[in-house]
């Protein structure tokens, strides 16, 4: 069965928004089901040796996957601040790149981590009547899950995401009402399941 999700190169995409391409070149004015996910693409910089490797698999490694600020859990208890990252390298580890001192092994690793980025738990989803708009408005920082990777370690950025969306508009629901209460479910179900880390909206 074909998968109805379609994915697009967060690179691309802040690409056109910096150079004031219409976004519409790549996401349909539509609603949708969205999520922001790592790419997981080495760049090729990182590959020149294998300390530029490991340092750069490490920041990427490190960079958090979710984050709970400020979130009230009782009456008398509060989580002021909540990190879900990986510690990194052990120094034991880090000499497992003596391994990597070919460029050739490099590149294998390099396409082996690019592969293993389908795996990682997406960092947001959400729900939008108008796809297009709503990436406009992540990409100039407008919405919370913008601002927040702002505030993320200098490793990431959009041109290191992929957004991937679910085309709703075969779904003829009506009023819009209706419809936005569907795309509240499916964006529940969405966030439970794919574990996105940095959505605050609860239920």
């Amino acid at each position: 069965m074909r998968s109805e999700w379609e994915t697009v190169s967060g690179l691309d995409l802040q690409d056109a928004y910096v150079r004031q391409i219409p976004l519409s070149d790549f996401v349909p004015k539509t609603a949708a089901i969205y999520i922001w996910r790592r790419a997981l693409q080495v760049p090729r910089e990182a590959l020149g040796s294998s300390a530029e490797f490991r340092e750069w698999l490490d920041a990427a490694m490190r960079t958090p996957i979710a984050e709970i600020r400020g979130q009230r859990i009782s009456h008398f208890a509060v989580i002021d601040q909540l990190t879900l990252r990986s510690p990194g390298f052990t120094p034991t580890k880090q000499r497992h790149f003596e391994l990597m001192t070919s460029r050739k092994a490099r590149e294998w690793l390099a396409k082996y981590v690019q592969d293993v980025g389908q795996f990682a738990p997406p960092l947001y989803c959400g729900e939008t009547a108008n796809l297009k708009e709503r990436t406009r408005e992540h990409l100039s920082g407008e919405t919370g899950f913008g601002q927040r990777l702002q505030r993320v370690e200098p490793c990431l950025s959009w041109p290191d995401l992929d957004l991937v969306f679910y085309d709703l508009s075969q779904l003829r629901v009506r009023p819009e009402a209706r419809a936005r209460d569907l795309r509240r479910l499916l964006e529940l179900i969405t966030t439970a399941f794919s574990v996105a880390g940095y959505v605050s909206r609860r239920g």
